[in-house]
């Protein structure tokens, strides 16, 4: 393997040191069977091998029309898979279930995001309730330190939250979103169908957070890269959540694909 850093993917390229030109790149030599976690190059110490295992790599890329190689945006996009998204409207989704983004809707034209809850909150409840996407962009909805929090991170640099007290005995939570003329998104926190709390985001909702449809959506918990920084995203919902629902309310058509696909790539 090589210490090559994907071009587009702006979060991987600030934490991990690395190269972003395939022509100097750096091959390492990992024996995979005692050293899984890869934390011990052996290419100095066994440099013949890995001559020969890059030029065979090199002869099978040639073989499979890999060659030139190339990571840029151009030459992903006749990779997508289209059409995309599904256009679902509506998902549901039970604790521990996950969806991928292709078959999520489309939120970008208003949404309402509701977790029904088989008990009511008690004050000491922590953890997910739901989350889509990662590091890179995408949201969460989690239960800290007192606190009902709902986190937006834009391209992995923008990080809007709404928070508000927990609403202690309430058994429907509701997130809204209502995008603005001017590009923004008015937030509002809901318990039982009262508002507990308002924000707003200083930019558009996403239509799409990755143009690879990796930004799934989870109910009751997160995956191990959180989309922000401020919860554990492997830390489950600790009350009952029966069903989490996520509905487009402004439809699920894109206005614009072509503008959805552009910021797709900016979270990369």
């Amino acid at each position: 393997m090589t210490n090559h850093i994907n071009q587009l993917t702006h979060a991987e390229r600030d934490l991990i040191a690395g190269s972003s030109d395939f022509a100097t790149d750096h091959w390492h030599l990992f024996d995979s069977r005692n050293d899984l976690a890869e934390n011990h190059d052996l290419g100095e110490q066994y440099p013949e091998m890995l001559e020969q295992l890059v030029a065979r790599w090199h002869a099978e890329a040639e073989r499979n029309g890999v060659l030139p190689l190339s990571d840029g945006v151009f030459d992903r996009l006749p990779h997508l898979f289209l059409p995309w998204p599904s256009g679902a409207s509506r998902v549901e989704l039970r604790p521990g279930e996950r969806v991928f983004e292709d078959n999520t809707p489309t939120l970008c034209n208003g949404f309402t995001i509701t977790a029904h809850l088989g008990a009511p909150l008690v004050a000491n409840d922590c953890g997910v309730l739901a989350e889509q996407g990662d590091y890179n962009g995408g949201w969460v909805w989690h239960l800290t330190e007192s606190r009902l929090r709902f986190a937006v991170s834009f391209v992995s640099e923008f990080v809007t939250e709404l928070a508000v007290a927990v609403p202690v005995g309430a058994s429907t939570l509701q997130i809204l979103g209502r995008p603005e003329a001017n590009d923004g998104v008015e937030l509002a926190a809901l318990a039982d169908g009262v508002v507990v709390g308002t924000g707003r985001l200083p930019h558009e909702w996403p239509g799409l957070w990755t143009p690879n449809s990796s930004a799934s959506l989870l109910a009751g918990v997160g995956r191990p890269l959180p989309v922000c920084d401020g919860y554990d995203p492997t830390v489950p919902f600790s009350g009952v959540l029966e069903r989490l629902v996520v509905a487009a309310d402004g439809g699920a058509a894109l206005a614009d694909l072509t503008r959805q696909v552009e910021i797709a790539f900016r979270n990369q």
